[in-house]
């Protein structure tokens, strides 16, 4: 365990070698000067013989007891010391009396105080719990609890604690406080959060763009196309021409209107989508684009016949959309690839432009783009993986990898 256990397994160990011995020599000189000096009656001789016999034995049971015993103090010994969580032993007064090496190095080892409540910050703001409340060590076990401690050099570092007691020598109370640094599981935690809002945020937002897109398409659009019905039917009934101008702009503009509408129901949430499937949606989403940005776009795909899962369709769908809409805007190029393949159990969704390029290690030491961060976020939903290559000057390109299994 520590300096002190191995103190007093020593002295202890040589107490009983010493004493063991003092007894044998003793024995053996009486039974030397019995035969020597006196004579004793034959029957006395053979029961001072067992009993000489019967004290060797049980000398040796206890030398092989303690033995064993040295090798059981030595494994605990060792356990104590390379157990990795970090273990103290604290007083009836909370001061630490033995600490392992995970606790010096989670604490900081040499300098700092004795004393363990000048190292206890606990997890509840600036005051500490235990000034209006019960200390978690008042409790003789305790299975789990959180709190920070305060490391020599690095300030707090957050905590879980578990206790328990026993009685020491001269039967004093000390009590075994066992910690465990969980700094990267509340990073973990914070990350796993963050995600499932972000899941549910991206889930709630695509069920408004539907919403929307529903009620533009079916409701206002459908009654912007009455009255662009009605125009028409009017125009050719009426006899003044400049009445009939100013009639005949209004209809232009209602259908003017009317498409903005459809493109954006379609931008919210393309029916196609929905009723035909990724492919199909994509090649509607494709032609659209290259006619608005005058870029090439090559869409290759190998899919099977059978559709992907609803939410699938729509992150990859939501992924292209982002990648393409990136490469228009930032990457100044005339030509775009777009690859989805659908084979051996995985999706492979592949987009990459010939354009201006950039530096990846730069994009991901400042904060990510909403765009970037979207599609990654999209990806990671699906337990899917994303990647970004790119090159000054030779373009960029993302993959995203989503099995099927």
């Amino acid at each position: 365990m520590s300096s002190k256990l191995n103190n007093s397994h020593r002295s202890f160990n040589n107490i009983v070698m010493i004493s063991t011995g003092i007894s044998l020599a003793f024995i053996i000189v009486v039974y030397l000067i019995i035969i020597m000096n006196f004579r004793v009656a034959y029957r006395y001789l053979i029961l001072f013989t067992i009993s000489f016999v019967f004290s060797s034995i049980l000398f040796y049971v206890i030398f092989k007891q303690q033995e064993q015993l040295k090798a059981e103090r030595k494994q605990l010994i060792t356990l104590f010391q390379h157990v990795s969580d970090g273990i103290l032993i604290l007083d009836e007064n909370k001061n630490i009396i033995e600490m392992n090496e995970a606790a010096r190095d989670l604490l900081g080892g040499v300098g700092m105080s004795n004393f363990f409540c000048d190292i206890c910050q606990d997890s509840h703001g600036q005051i500490k719990i235990c000034e209006y409340d019960k200390c978690f060590l008042d409790f003789k076990k305790l299975s789990y609890y959180e709190l920070q401690l305060k490391h020599l050099t690095k300030g707090k570092i957050p905590v879980s604690v578990s206790t328990s007691t026993y009685f020491g020598t001269n039967q004093k109370l000390l009590t075994i406080v066992s910690i465990r640094n969980i700094s990267e599981y509340r990073k973990t935690e914070r990350s796993r959060i963050n995600n499932m809002v972000t899941t549910s945020m991206i889930k709630a937002q695509e069920k408004e763009r539907k919403r929307l897109s529903r009620e533009l398409h079916d409701g206002i659009g459908q009654s912007i196309f009455s009255i662009l019905l009605g125009l028409e039917y009017l125009i050719p009934q009426l006899k003044n021409e400049e009445l009939k101008g100013y009639v005949t702009n209004l209809r232009n503009t209602t259908k003017q209107t009317l498409e903005e509408i459809r493109h954006m129901a379609v931008e919210l949430r393309p029916s196609v989508l929905d009723d035909l499937g990724l492919v199909a949606a994509l090649k509607s989403y494709i032609k659209t684009f290259g006619e608005t940005f005058g870029i090439q776009i090559n869409f290759e795909y190998s899919a099977n016949k059978q559709r992907l899962p609803s939410n699938m369709e729509t992150a990859l769908y939501r992924i292209s959309q982002e990648a393409l809409t990136n490469a228009a805007k930032y990457a100044d190029t005339d030509r775009i690839d777009l690859s989805l393949t659908n084979i051996k159990n995985e999706v492979i969704l592949t987009i990459t432009d010939y354009g201006k390029g950039f530096s990846v290690d730069d994009i991901f030491q400042r904060e990510k783009g909403v765009g970037l961060y979207s599609m990654e976020e999209r990806a990671a939903m699906l337990n899917g993986s994303f990647h970004i290559t790119s090159q000054v000057g030779k373009g960029t390109e993302i993959k995203v990898r989503i099995s099927l299994e």
